[in-house]
Order: C-alpha cells, then sequence, then structure tokens
C-alpha cells in the first residue's frame, strides 16, 4: 500500500479451511484406512506429523482427489497416537487406535527332508511388506516370499538346508506366530570327502557305455582312456573331490566324450563350463588335464562353503570360479538348480544331478 507516497508492504497470514472426514480412528493393526484431508487450499500439500511413527504410517495416495487430499493409514503395531494436519495456520488432529493384528498361518510344525521346499500361508495379512519372518538357524531353514498374492493369503516357502530343527518366528505388525521345522537328513550323495573309486574303476564305467575313446585325444596328454581316467582321479583327489563325482558329470555333459552340442572335443571343456545357451560354447583350456582341473574347481567351488582360491591345491584356472555362490550345492542332487533350496547350482535341467547319481551307481 502507499502511504503519504512512501509504499509499504505488510505480512498477510492466510488461513485455510481445513478439516478432517474424521477425528477418531480405531482398527486393527496391518488394516489400512482412507483418511481425506478437506481443504479449500490445493497449492500447497499439508504437513503430516505423526507423534509416533512406529504404530502407524501415513502415505499421500490422491492429491487430485475432487474432496481434498486422500492419504493411506497402515496401521503397523497395537496402540494409540495421534495425527497432526497442518495447512496454512490452521491445524487438526486425529487420534488412532490400533489393536493387535489378527492372522494365521496354516501349519504349526513342518517336517521336511533336507533339499525340500515346503509352502505355507499366512492367512489375514494384507500386506506382505508388514511380515517379517526369522529362522532360528538358518543352516537348517530359510523362508522367503513366494507369492504375495495367492487368493487365499500370502505364500511362504520354507527350504531345508542341513537335518536339525528350527524355530521361524513370524511377526506380523507385532503378533507373533511360531513353526516348528524339522529337517530329516535325506540321501544326499556329497561332492567333497572319500572315495573308494579308483581310476580302474573309471576305466571300466566307461567301457560298459560302449562307447569309444576318441581319437582325437590320441595327441593329447591323455592319449588312452586308461591316462584320461587316472588325470581325473588325480585332480580329483588332490582336491578332496570324489573322482566318480567329476568323471561321472563329465561324461552326462559329452555324451561319453562324443559331445555333439555347443562345446566341441577340440575345446577341452568337460562339464560345459561357460555354455550358458543359444549357442555359446563356453570356455577352452590348452590340455585334458586343465579342462578336468577348472571342472573340479568349479566343483569345489559350489560344495565348499567359504572357498576362496587359495584354497586351491593348484592356481586357479576356473575363469568362472568367482560367480559360483560358494557352498551352495554340497551334494551331487543339489549341482541342479531347479533342485536347489538356494535356487543356484550348474545346470537349469530337471534333475541334473540327480541324473549324474543314476551314472555313479552303475560303477
Amino acid at each position: 500500500m502507499t502511504y503519504q507516497g512512501t509504499e509499504k508492504s505488510f505480512p498477510v497470514t492466510v488461513e485455510s479451511d481445513l478439516s478432517l472426514d474424521t477425528y477418531y480412528y480405531v482398527g486393527r493393526a496391518g488394516q489400512v484406512y482412507g483418511l481425506l484431508v478437506m481443504t479449500d487450499d490445493r497449492t500447497k500439500e499439508p504437513t503430516i506429523t505423526v507423534k509416533d511413527d512406529k504404530i502407524v504410517s501415513v502415505e499421500l495416495a490422491d492429491k487430485n482427489d475432487s474432496r481434498g487430499y486422500l492419504y493411506h493409514l497402515t496401521g503397523l503395531k497395537a496402540g494409540s497416537t495421534e495425527i497432526i494436519v497442518e495447512q496454512n495456520h490452521n491445524q487438526q488432529v486425529l487420534k488412532v487406535t490400533y489393536t493387535d493384528a489378527v492372522y494365521d498361518v496354516d501349519t504349526k510344525t513342518v517336517s521336511i527332508k533336507q533339499g525340500e521346499l515346503y509352502n505355507f500361508l499366512v492367512k489375514g495379512a494384507i500386506d506382505a511388506s508388514l511380515v517379517k519372518i526369522e529362522s532360528s538357524d538358518t543352516r537348517i531353514a530359510r523362508c522367503s516370499l513366494y507369492n504375495a498374492n495367492d487368493s487365499r493369503g500370502i505364500m511362504y516357502q520354507i527350504a531345508a538346508f542341513k537335518d536339525g530343527t528350527a524355530t521361524l518366528t513370524i511377526d506380523y505388525c507385532g503378533t507373533i506366530k511360531k513353526i516348528e521345522v524339522t529337517v530329516v537328513k535325506a540321501d544326499l550323495y556329497e561332492i567333497c570327502g572319500k572315495s573308494g573309486v579308483t581310476a580302474s574303476d573309471l576305466v571300466n564305467l566307461y567301457n560298459s557305455s560302449g562307447k569309444e575313446y576318441p581319437a582325437f585325444y590320441k595327441d593329447s596328454d591323455a592319449p588312452s582312456l586308461e591316462e584320461f581316467c587316472e588325470i581325473y582321479y588325480e585332480e580329483t583327489t588332490a582336491e578332496g573331490i570324489k573322482p566318480e563325482v567329476a568323471f561321472c558329470q563329465a561324461m552326462l555333459e559329452t555324451s561319453w566324450l562324443q559331445y555333439g552340442g555347443d562345446v566341441k572335443i577340440e575345446q577341452y571343456n568337460f562339464a560345459g563350463l561357460g555354455a550358458t545357451g543359444n549357442g555359446a560354447p563356453g570356455n577352452s583350456f590348452p590340455s585334458v588335464r586343465i579342462g578336468i582341473r577348472a571342472q573340479i574347481q568349479h566343483l569345489k567351488a559350489y560344495a565348499v562353503e567359504g572357498i576362496t582360491e587359495d584354497d586351491l591345491k593348484y592356481p586357479c584356472v576356473d575363469v568362472r570360479f568367482k560367480y559360483v555362490n560358494k557352498g551352495s550345492a554340497p551334494y551331487l542332487e543339489w549341482l541342479g538348480i531347479q533342485e536347489n533350496p538356494y535356487g543356484s547350482g550348474w545346470a537349469t535341467g530337471k534333475n541334473y544331478g540327480y541324473n549324474i547319481r543314476k551314472i555313479i551307481d552303475r560303477i
């Protein structure tokens, strides 16, 4: 304004017409409630303050609602608190109270074998992000979200690793449920360890296949089947891998050294290392022994938890050693991704490890 030729400015305080569609709310933890904040000022979003944000969370759901600002209130645990809404010096308060969450699990006890998976439902829970599950011993059993959108509830999956018992504690918005998990030792074939299988046994197994030892190897470091099998025996025993595991894997992968797939015989790649499909030939090695050594080192990476290249008997020649989830397949049967409780493994084909074991059983 102008007074006697001099311009003057004064701060003007504008109060908006601010109101809530409710001032008291009672619900259960885990429930979502829509709060409408009505105001005649749509140029600036109201400020929301929660006195205890461990009890309730507030999220803007729709700022373009014709009636006002729509917020979603999610009860996080039982208790009471206040939500303060402010805009242009106007303030409104919503008092909220949440009681214990109501939900259930469809089982209280589970008994499964090593390597098996078991699905269970959390019924009545609305939001999977509010469900927290911990295992008392992750070496025995672990739990992960399997399907958050199952029509019956939220589905989780238990993976069994080692024989023993573990307790799964399920916390949904402060309400606790427990599942007792018993993992039974399964008839699984360990990749590492002592073996009674000799190089001669490997020779006899190969001869029983009816396949000829390829003439290609005549000028290699394994000119005869006997020398080839001896190299397998030497390399496996040096690293503590059972000879029959690596040898029979190679026979499965190479069709008894006849090849015919993406990997070629001249690559000295006996287990499809790096051959990831779609015509990828995989890794190549300079000799029979180095190709076998790479396979053995890769097997050991799967079989031994926490292993590093420094733990190997010989310098690492397996260029894919670093990519392995170390210790995720201590058993032959777990080399197949579909049968591995960790969800990792050597190959995607169904029953990959079991098919190797079928060959071993012929020794």
